[in-house]
């Protein structure tokens, strides 16, 4: 079995990636493989789970992500909380689950990308002007800040915080678009709400104005700038999904609980 590790910088996940690799390294069935594994072990929080997607982007579909942390909250990594004298037990694959998580295939002109949080299309300086179109069916032309696409596991991130709706996280087919500042006027005005799609549904963005690079048009996919210019993005779930091991039950109303509501 092929792996990789990737960590972040603290002092204690550095000390359990030592742990783990010792211990990978004394098994014989384990060969380390920073190009092309097929599981990648993941120590540090969500965002350090971000950092191993990206990494990893072109072999989402192979790859099987196993999240490690000692405490703390994280929507994709406080699954596998444990002591690390138990390091070993839980490394028994064949005692553990694997979940499955929905991404959004993103194509922007001819480049593809994988993003299973949110993708945004912002422009903070120039108001942006392009038609949203479902299916090949017009919607409306947007004009204003710009929009967001989430999953359900990325709904409730940013899309959150600009009003956008939960999807309830079993709901894999799913993902949802939320307008960002749109220009609201008695001439111009657009649905300005939030609007949760299905597996069926394929929206594309096709620009009415051409932005120019110093123009601060970013397209960000997980926390990455992945364009500054575009012509057409179309965007829609994709067949592949994230797989993530875990070695406890997932109770998705109480990890929501957890996150925003506390005790």
């Amino acid at each position: 079995m092929k792996y990789s590790i990737v960590k972040n910088d603290y002092p204690e996940s550095l000390d359990l990636a030592n742990q783990l690799t010792e211990q990978l390294t004394s098994d014989q069935a384990w060969v380390v493989d920073d190009e092309n594994p097929d599981y990648v072990f993941v120590i540090g929080g969500d965002g350090t789970f971000l950092k191993a997607v990206k990494q990893f982007n072109h072999l989402l579909a192979q790859i099987k992500f196993y999240p490690i942390k000692k405490g703390g909250i994280g929507f994709y990594t406080n699954r596998n909380l444990f002591d690390p004298k138990e390091l070993k037990t839980n490394l028994n694959l064949n005692e553990c689950q694997i979940n499955k998580y929905p991404l959004l295939e993103v194509k922007i002109d001819e480049k593809t990308f994988f993003v299973i949080n949110e993708l945004k299309v912002l422009n903070d300086v120039v108001p942006q002007q392009f038609s949203i179109f479902v299916n090949d069916e017009k919607l409306e032309n947007f004009k204003g800040t710009g929009v967001v696409f989430a999953t359900p596991s990325g709904s409730t991130g940013y899309l959150k915080s600009i009003n956008g709706a939960i999807i309830y996280p079993t709901s894999q087919e799913l993902f949802e678009m939320q307008e960002v500042a749109p220009v609201s006027t008695v001439l111009f005005h657009t649905i300005n709400a939030p609007i949760i799609f299905c597996h069926e549904e394929t929206i594309r963005l096709t620009q009415i104005n051409s932005l120019k690079v110093n123009d601060a048009l970013t397209v960000v996919g997980d926390a990455r700038i992945i364009a500054t210019t575009f012509a057409t993005i179309e965007v829609k779930i994709s067949a592949i999904k994230l797989k993530i091991i875990t070695t406890n039950k997932i109770n998705h109303a109480a990890l929501l609980k957890d996150i925003f509501v506390g005790n």
